[in-house]
């Protein structure tokens, strides 16, 4: 099959499985804009045009530091098939009016343009200054003791506090911040973990520093706020961060934390981490849906895919930032996600810096040539969109996908240019 890319955009054609191990092609292309102040169609702030020098395809998941030890930055655009979209916001949650307070919410709403507004996207970030769930102190955790004693058991009042946050004005958009964490248990305690949690010295490094123990929470493992009793009682903690970036409408408290360290959260209950940037592809969320990994797969099907995989183990954004494939005309409206000084940017009269623009409406599309001299169009939908905030960069992943079954002789990569987004139609409209 001959491949022809005749955009400016990085493009490539590669071959997809399904798990009935049926061949597929795979069409991707990744478009770079740069997001601009000055306001663009409608009640836009801001504008989209294209970069000068395009990202190539990412062939490599990219990481903040060590990939075993710090948030996803980015995943590779190789992914054969996302059934929804990812929208990925980098950067930081900024205080309104630039003012440091203990406590703000940042937002992202992305809507189908028209009379009506489709909301397909409407997700919130509670940000938390920092804070630290805190042992109480012996006389009260003596008396706490006496109730458990007097009760056989049956009362065990909660020994761990919350603090009040601090004020803050700024907190990176990571999962670092988030509920989650391992705690580590040095080698030097080793007598006071139980045994069946002790680590074999092989694997004493896992972390990349010696330890005896950890206790690790497989939605995040990178987070802050999660313990279990035993690891607090062998790490001999008095205090631990909690997290600074909450799921909208479920706060962290000190009740939870108590709860979640002697193993009594129901099924259902759980925090998960709340964020906006790509989940790690080892964590549970997604872990669970690359199908079962068990002896009758090796012995029968590997490395072909199992049966009950998921494609939406691709799907790398926080379900809650997920959304239906996007045509490219959608509209975005940003709160407390750019800072209060930032150029076109708007405040509110909560004093919510707002910032409003709008996906240019290209429409990239793969023209498909058939030995019998048939052609057809293939529109690339949008299934990544990439907010990186702090480069001023916005990157859209569009990606299609033909049966193999039927021989193609050859495709093109193309465009169709919204001609009203170019920036010569802006000059144009200006008075």
């Amino acid at each position: 099959m001959d491949v022809i890319n005749r955009t400016a955009f990085p493009a490539l054609a590669f071959e997809g499985l399904d798990t009935q191990d049926q061949p597929f092609h795979v069409l991707v292309m990744r478009i770079t804009y740069v997001l601009r102040p000055g306001a663009g169609a409608g009640q836009c702030t801001h504008h989209l045009d294209f970069a000068d020098d395009q990202a190539p395809l990412a062939a490599t998941d990219s990481f903040l530091g060590d990939p075993a030890l710090t948030s996803p930055r980015g995943e590779s655009d190789y992914a054969p098939f996302k059934p929804r979209c990812d929208v990925l916001v980098l950067g930081h949650a900024h205080a309104p009016r630039g003012r440091p307070c203990r406590r703000f919410t940042a937002s992202l709403k992305l809507l189908r343009p028209g009379p009506a507004g489709q909301a397909l996207l409407d997700a919130s970030l509670g940000i938390v200054g920092p804070r630290w769930f805190r042992k109480k102190r012996w006389p009260l955790r003596w008396i706490y003791g006496l109730l458990r004693f007097g009760s056989l058991g049956l009362v065990r009042v909660n020994p761990w506090t919350l603090t009040a946050p601090a004020a803050i004005g700024s907190v990176p958009l990571t999962y670092e911040f988030a509920f989650g964490g391992t705690l580590t248990i040095p080698v030097e305690a080793m007598s006071r973990v139980p045994k069946k949690f002790r680590l074999p010295p092989e694997r004493q490094q896992d972390l990349g520093q010696p330890a005896a123990a950890y206790a690790r929470n497989e939605a995040n493992p990178i987070g802050m706020g999660h313990a279990t009793l035993w690891a607090l009682q062998a790490g001999r903690v008095k205090r631990l961060p909690a997290p600074q970036i909450e799921a909208p409408g479920r706060p962290v408290t000190s009740a939870y934390f108590w709860q979640n360290a002697r193993g009594k959260i129901k099924p259902g209950k759980e925090l998960t981490s709340a964020g906006c940037g790509p989940l790690g592809r080892g964590w549970s969320p997604r872990r669970l849906l690359a199908g079962t990994p068990d002896a009758a797969w090796v012995r029968e099907r590997h490395p072909l895919l199992p049966r009950d995989f998921d494609f939406g183990y691709w799907n790398c954004a926080h379900p809650q930032w997920q959304t239906e494939h996007l045509r490219g005309d959608e509209v975005l409206t940003l709160t407390n996600l750019l800072p209060a000084d930032a150029r076109s940017a708007v405040q509110d009269a909560q004093g919510n810096t707002l910032a409003r623009f709008a996906l240019p409406g290209h429409q990239p599309f793969a023209l498909v040539r058939y030995p019998d001299g048939r052609t057809a169009s293939v529109a690339l939908m949008t299934d990544t969109l990439i907010l990186d905030l702090e480069s001023g960069s916005v990157t859209q992943v569009a990606r299609a996908r033909l049966p193999k079954a039927e021989p193609i002789q050859g495709l093109e990569f193309r465009m169709e240019v919204n001609p009203s987004a170019l920036p010569a139609a802006r000059e144009a409209g200006r008075p």
